[in-house]
């Protein structure tokens, strides 16, 4: 069995946010490198949020949020 979170209606919740990505953002970039790569943004993710994920949902992650316009 998933330990996963599930909302109320019984579905899965997302592991990471789009807050999330945009959060590791707003600590690790600089207007000199306002980029991160997928590894970057996990490293930010775990050392200021204690948030464990992979590149892999990173990557997957942005690009929804890619997709979604944000």
């Amino acid at each position: 069995m998933s330990n996963r979170a599930r909302n109320d209606s019984g579905k899965y919740t997302d592991k990471l946010t789009e807050q999330d990505v945009l959060k590791a953002f707003d600590y690790e970039t600089t207007p000199e490198e306002p980029m991160l790569t997928a590894t970057e943004i996990t490293d930010a993710l775990a050392e200021h949020f204690d948030i464990e994920v992979s590149s892999q949902t990173v990557r997957r992650r942005l690009g929804e949020m890619e997709d979604a316009g944000i």
